[in-house]
């Protein structure tokens, strides 16, 4: 498929690893086997840090004068290895704060740090998590896609929920463990911090979507009856899948609707199902897969799995699994269109289209990357597989562009998801706990996969955690 070295070191009460360099007096140059001179400078106080989970390091700068910071080396020295995804250049100042993110667990690393005219090595000691668990178990990588960056994925084991970052090596780089059940992690458009949720227990309770920074600050959003899925557009506004209930005709239907969350945290409900359809009455709905919280005899109508917004269209699209569908929502909340089995929307040529549909993309030029689950009991076999499409609005016709699935049968029962990426596409078998990186002849180049019994949520591919 072609888709779219320290003058000390001490381990301070809280844990943090503090490694300090006050340069005072003379300017004195020594010579280092590797890295810069070692170049100490009047009037400038250095100092590295780790913070929770302890494999982000801080490098604060303080200078009398305005200087510039630059990492130039970020090194492990066990095997030799560099690392290739550095912060970039600091501004001139007096005061810096630097990051060095994605570091190795218990690992001993150097760090070659120049600030104006001084230069030195330090060297730290990441901590050692207590990760018990096989989190991946095998790697597949064929060189097509580098180092192959850097994976957030909500993880599903038998000890508990994670929002996680991963190395290519499938070894954890950051995480957290969310309060309430978490289902998508994603590095923050800035990149200054990671997003994970906490999703309602009910259709009555709350939910949450966190942003924690680098640093170690966390803000949390709390969004009633907030499930499944979030996004985000790149000026920082959430977009938040949350329950609707309404009452029709004496019966209580259950549908989902989407909240946005302004970075101030503001919130707006933007759209409901219910404005977009209505329930057809005469129709047998399942009784709901969450707690209804309460409501007597609550029916499931539209179970709405999944959001994402496209900046080249200024639009959301939505993935609806009980009936196959999916919807365009414009940023003022109308639906632009809705593809599905009605005589007014646009009908797919083929019902292998659009089948368990769990995630959706909208690309810049229109057209829309859709994971199917195929888990329908019509199917022969339920097989996961990633469709393309054109959408025709005036015609009605939704199009196949092209196909991909792999030659191995994946059935995926819960999540599942495709993002298109310029060199080839993300695809997340979630259930399967397996991710792919696939390229741009739709061959896997990249892939984790988890133990048996361990499974991801959505999560995403990047390159840098670096803007």
């Amino acid at each position: 498929m072609h888709p779219p070295g320290a003058s000390g070191a001490d381990r301070a009460d809280d844990g943090v690893i503090l490694l300090a360099l006050a340069c005072t007096g003379e300017t004195d140059e020594v010579t280092s086997d590797s890295g810069p001179a070692q170049v100490d400078c009047p009037g400038v106080f250095l100092e590295v840090e780790l913070v929770e989970p302890g494999t982000v390091a801080l490098v604060r700068v303080e200078s009398d004068e305005p200087v510039s910071v630059t990492v130039e080396r970020v090194e492990r020295v066990e095997s030799g290895e560099p690392f290739t995804d550095l912060p970039p250049v600091s501004a001139e100042a007096t005061e810096h704060v630097v990051t060095v993110r994605g570091l190795p667990l218990a690992a001993t690393v150097e760090l070659d740090i120049v600030a104006g005219e001084c230069a030195r090595t330090e060297i730290i000691e990441t901590d050692a998590a207590d990760w018990t668990f096989p989190y991946v178990t095998d790697v597949l990588d064929t060189g097509a896609v580098g180092d192959g960056g850097w994976f957030p994925l909500t993880l599903f084991t038998e000890t508990g929920q994670y929002a996680v970052i991963l190395g290519s090596d499938g070894t954890p780089v950051w995480w957290t463990t969310p309060a309430q059940l978490p289902t998508r992690t994603a590095v923050a458009h800035d990149r200054l911090g990671v997003l994970s949720n906490g999703i309602a227990s009910s259709v009555v309770t709350d939910g949450f979507v966190q942003r924690h920074s680098w640093t170690g600050e966390v803000t949390e959003h709390v969004v009633p009856r907030h499930h499944t899925d979030f996004t985000e557009r790149p000026d920082g506004t959430l977009g938040v899948l949350v329950y609707e209930v309404q009452e029709i005709e004496g019966r209580s239907f259950l549908a989902s609707g989407i909240v946005e969350v302004s970075p101030d945290g503001e919130q707006r409900e933007l759209w409901s199902a219910f404005d977009a359809d209505e329930p057809k009455t005469w129709l047998h709905y399942a009784g709901p897969i969450v707690d209804a919280g309460g409501i007597e005899d609550l029916e499931e109508w539209m179970h709405i799995n999944s959001i994402s917004w496209s900046e080249d269209q200024r639009a959301y699209v939505v993935t609806e699994g009980n009936e196959g569908r999916l919807f365009r929502i414009a940023e003022d909340g109308t639906t632009d269109w809705v593809v599905g089995w009605d005589d007014d929307e646009v009908v797919p040529e083929s019902r292998e289209l659009v089948r368990g549909p769990h995630s959706a993309e909208l690309q810049a030029d229109g057209t829309v990357l859709v994971f199917n689950r195929g888990t329908r009991e019509d199917l022969p076999e339920q097989c996961a597989y990633v469709t393309h499409l054109e959408i025709d609005t005036d015609a009605g016709v939704a199009r196949q562009l092209d196909r991909y699935a792999v030659d191995d049968c994946f059935t995926v029962t819960f999540f599942g998801e495709a993002r298109a990426r310029a060199d080839g596409m993300f695809v997340n078998y979630s259930s399967a706990g397996l991710v792919d990186l696939v390229d741009a002849n739709g061959q896997v180049a990249h892939r984790l996969q988890t133990d048996l019994g361990a499974a991801f949520g959505y999560g995403d591919h990047i390159g840098s955690l670096y803007p």
